[in-house]
């Protein structure tokens, strides 16, 4: 439970998230000049960004000159954790963060208004309170859910506390539930992010309007599968069987280490082959081990590698010239908007031609340095049948040459038969039940192997490529059950992903999954507003509000335990690779989906802003 301030300085202020990366928060002051005069005069305004420091903002945000991060250190009393009591150790950790908001925020230069995001409500709502109160700065209170019901999320181990701890607890959740909503009616206004929340405060005596989570102009689809190859390469492409050599000297270099030859590929896929049944043996004598590309849980026969560490891998892609050749070309084509290509050739497949480049040569690959080209051309060694493969879990990359014209040719296309792209986030916190995802998957791995012997295409179900993004206290346990979980058809991978990455590997998805349930009931997860904005298909854990954002007329996206999750998998991707036309999703019932949600007029943040909220700003800005 993090929350953060964001402060308008004649200047203002309000509290971003751990992820550095804030919804409303940051929308906004990433936002476009509207050229309204209210909106006018915010624009004109500095805004200091106040936040826990754990990780990297977007590059939009650290780049923007009227921003200024203000950054709250991990309380002191942390790492005494388990030295005191624990009521001792909640009053020493609420002391010690009041005095650090507090300290920082009043540092803060000609402060006019404060908008502070909340959960946790305590201490940030009262000091809060307290700087508006002496700086005569408005405060403007952002509800994303209420902190009291946070303080117990796991229920499983609520149920198993002795019964004076389940006093003791219920106490202090009353406590803090008195404070929460008795000092937030004391702010000047009031957001929250959903219309139950909205009606749910107002019963409480707080006036809030709602302004709905919105997709930053970051979020959107790609356009190109080039774009697609690039971002999966970068973090799963050395894992993939007969690419790399697993010596770590070469794995950092494994785009430029590719050989042309292939009989040193079949020499390589021979090496890893024989390391495979090597490291097979080494597992039976102990659960996990370490590799150069990250931890690999292999207690069974279930795939599952954590990348956090990973050294990032470069395409050949990202070199500047093909960058910019490929989008002239897409411009060339009127497929440069992200909207009309979503069902389009080029997220299928794509070919480029250039003029032969000793740069881009070297790029591909080290055999390639300090030759003549007309040597080149008459290589067989280097150019035997022309091919060199960049791949990543679900595409490929083919190189050739043509000895005729002196031009290099590029193709980039989706793997037959690939697997399902699946994507969910978390912050392995208790509020995301990640059991019941790993419970839906191997009900989903026993279906698929049932039906294996099905010869019915459009009945055919995929493999799965599950990507599981961001960091928390529960991950080891997780990965640990996982790999024990005996899948076949299943293989999965945590990574954390650069800022400016994530909205990328989103689109980069076949399927969203969120698992957030409300600890209120009332709360909207941001992260499928994101997969929407993304251009993505998205399933999620169901719970009322949660029909404020996902609706389908035609099919059910909504799943409440393992067998509903693990039918609605089967359902989305029934069919998956058998269509005949080339579609950005193989699936018939993922491309309706797509298709619905093409057809919705989905408002912008800037929209939802300048409609619901710019106006509380007319008192706070000059």
């Amino acid at each position: 439970m993090q929350n953060h301030a964001l402060c308008i300085s004649k200047r203002f202020c309000s509290k971003l998230d751990s992820s550095g990366k804030s919804g409303k928060l940051v929308n906004r002051k990433g936002s476009k000049n509207i050229n309204q005069k209210l909106d006018d005069k915010i624009n004109n305004n500095h805004v200091y960004l106040v936040g826990y420091n754990e990780t990297v903002c977007s590059s939009a945000i650290t780049g923007d000159e009227n921003i200024t991060l203000q950054g709250i250190e991990k309380t002191f009393v942390d790492r005494y954790r388990k030295v005191f009591p624990l009521w001792a150790f909640l009053f020493i950790k609420v002391v010690e963060q009041s005095l650090r908001i507090f300290i920082t925020i009043m540092k803060i230069p000609n402060l006019s208004g404060i908008v502070l995001q909340v959960p946790p409500s305590i201490p940030a709502i009262p000091i809060a309170l307290l700087v508006s109160f002496i700086k005569g700065a408005h405060l403007i209170i952002d509800w994303h859910n209420y902190g009291h019901t946070l303080l117990i999320a796991d229920k499983k181990e609520n149920t198993q506390s002795s019964f004076i701890r389940r006093i003791y607890q219920q106490i202090l959740v009353n406590s803090y539930k008195i404070l929460e909503f008795s000092l937030g009616r004391l702010s000047h206004s009031a957001f929250c992010v959903s219309k139950a929340m909205q009606e749910d405060l107002a019963k409480r005596g707080i006036q809030a309007t709602v302004v709905y989570d919105r997709p930053n102009d970051d979020f959107k689809p790609l356009d190109s599968i080039s774009k697609r190859h690039s971002v999966l390469f970068k973090y799963f492409g050395c894992l993939e069987n007969g690419i790399c050599s697993d010596n770590s000297s070469l794995g950092n270099q494994c785009t430029q280490q590719n050989t042309l030859n292939r009989k040193a590929q079949e020499e390589n896929k021979s090496r890893q082959r024989f390391r495979e049944e090597k490291k097979y043996v080494r597992n039976n004598n102990r659960n996990e081990k370490r590799t150069e590309h990250g931890t690999l849980c292999d207690g069974s026969l279930t795939d599952v590698k954590d990348l956090t560490s990973v050294s990032l891998n470069k395409s050949v892609l990202d070199m500047y010239q093909i960058c910019e050749s490929i989008n002239k070309h897409l411009t060339e084509q009127g497929k440069g908007s992200a909207k009309t290509s979503l069902i389009s050739k080029s997220l299928v497949e794509e070919e480029f031609f250039y003029e032969i480049d000793s740069r881009i040569l070297e790029e591909i690959s080290s055999n390639f340095t300090g030759h003549d080209l007309k040597e080149l051309l008459t290589r067989d060694d280097l150019f035997f049948d022309n091919d060199i493969f960049e791949t990543s879990p679900v595409t490929d990359l083919g190189i050739s040459c043509d000895q005729i014209y002196n031009k290099i040719s590029l193709k980039i296309q989706l793997k037959k038969d690939r697997p399902a792209v699946l994507i969910t986030s978390t912050s392995w916190t208790p509020d995301e039940d990640l059991d019941l995802l790993l419970e839906g998957l191997v009900e989903y791995d026993k279906l698929i192997s049932k039906q294996s012997g099905n010869g019915n295409l459009s009945k055919k179900l995929p493999d799965i490529f599950l990507i599981i993004t961001g960091k928390g206290p529960n991950k080891d346990l997780w990965l640990e059950k996982a790999s024990k979980t005996e899948m076949k058809h299943v293989s999965i991978r945590t990574v954390f992903v650069e800022a400016d990455d994530y909205p990328k590997l989103l689109a980069c998805s076949d399927l969203g999954i969120s698992m957030h349930y409300s600890s209120s009931g009332l709360d909207l997860p941001m992260k499928v507003v994101d997969m929407l904005g993304a251009g993505i298909p998205v399933i999620s854990f169901s719970y009322p509000t949660v029909n404020e954002l996902l609706k389908s007329e035609k099919l059910d996206l909504l799943f409440s335990n393992s067998q509903e999750l693990c039918s609605r998998l089967a359902t989305l991707l029934e069919g998956f690779n058998s269509s005949l036309e080339k579609e950005a999703l193989p699936s018939p019932n993922l491309n309706k989906i797509l298709k619905s949600n093409n057809s919705k007029r989905r408002e912008t943040f800037y929209q939802e802003w300048n409609n619901s909220a710019v106006y509380h700003f007319d008192e706070m800005v000059i």
